[in-house]
């Protein structure tokens, strides 16, 4: 009976900053892991395509320039929260975070942010203009989609449609990041300015008290 008191006592003591970044680091994963299947259904479509259509071991294909916009930042903030989970410095009451600190929680809010709404915006990508890469234009490569088109025979067909439905999947995911760090920015910034006014509040304490001198009235004869 012991063990789980102890646990439970551990669990009480991260802060919940620490547990955001948990939270962090599990949608992370799983965007990271929903962005991979992406590369590898659409790797099985084209090498599959490329193989009934003769063209041997052709794998070549152009990813859409906001999926890479999407997976470099999914990998740096699991890395990035998974480090930061492990630190318990927003427990202490006279931990306050840095300005660069605070910068670099601020660019990941821009990336995320970037991240989310560029696969929505038309024009945002080549090879998708002027749609935007959510349409998922980009799984008609080749044709290969109408050419094949029976799952019974050609089971790989269907590795497109599966990409673009995931991409959708990830992109609600990112949005949920860009959520999580805004909080986290908003939690930053408010242990900043609490130790703002607290050193404030130290300071005027520790002036000096001077003693008003009061001037007796000297009586004129």
């Amino acid at each position: 009976m012991a063990l789980p008191f102890i646990s439970a006592a551990k669990i009480r003591q991260i802060h919940i900053i620490q547990w955001i970044h948990i939270i962090n680091c599990f949608f992370a994963l799983l965007a990271m892991c929903l962005l991979i299947s992406i590369a590898v259904n659409i790797r099985s479509f084209i090498s599959n395509g490329a193989m009934n259509a003769g063209f041997g071991n052709y794998n070549i294909f152009a990813y859409p320039a906001t999926y890479v916009y999407m997976l470099i930042p999914t990998i740096c903030s699991l890395v990035y929260s998974a480090i930061l989970a492990c630190d318990p410095s927003p427990s202490y009451a006279v931990w306050r975070p840095s300005k660069t600190f605070i910068s670099t929680v601020a660019c990941y809010v821009g990336a995320f942010f970037l991240a989310s709404l560029l696969p929505l915006l038309p024009h945002a990508d080549i090879i998708t203009t002027p749609d935007p890469a959510i349409a998922c234009t980009w799984a008609d490569f080749m044709t290969w989609r109408v050419i094949y088109n029976n799952p019974d025979i050609y089971p790989w067909v269907t590795r497109m449609d599966t990409a673009c439905q995931t991409l959708k999947a990830a992109d609600a995911f990112c949005w949920i990041i860009l959520l999580l760090w805004t909080a986290l920015l908003i939690f930053y910034i408010r242990v900043t300015r609490r130790g703002l006014v607290s050193r404030e509040n130290y300071s005027e304490k520790q002036l000096p008290m001077t003693p008003i001198r009061r001037e007796s009235k000297t009586e004129s004869c």
